[in-house]
């Protein structure tokens, strides 16, 4: 049967884990929030070469549709 002193050290081991594992879970939120606007970012320069993309595609095509036209 455990005595008065190592009951006390039980619960303040209880305590020191549940600190450690709220002070894990502010770091991670705040880590979280870092990764999801990093995404964000990243996600508008994903569009901006995707409108490059399709804008220099339209392009080549006009200008191979004006070549073949004057050639034929």
């Amino acid at each position: 049967m455990p005595n008065s002193k190592e009951e006390n050290n039980g619960s303040t081991s209880v305590h020191a884990v549940q600190a450690e594992l709220l002070a894990h879970e502010r770091e991670c939120f705040v880590r979280a929030e870092s990764v999801q606007r990093q995404l964000d970012s990243l996600f508008s320069r994903i569009r901006r070469v995707e409108a490059l993309i399709m804008g220099s595609t339209l392009t080549l095509l006009i200008a191979l549709i004006t070549v073949l036209w004057k050639i034929f």
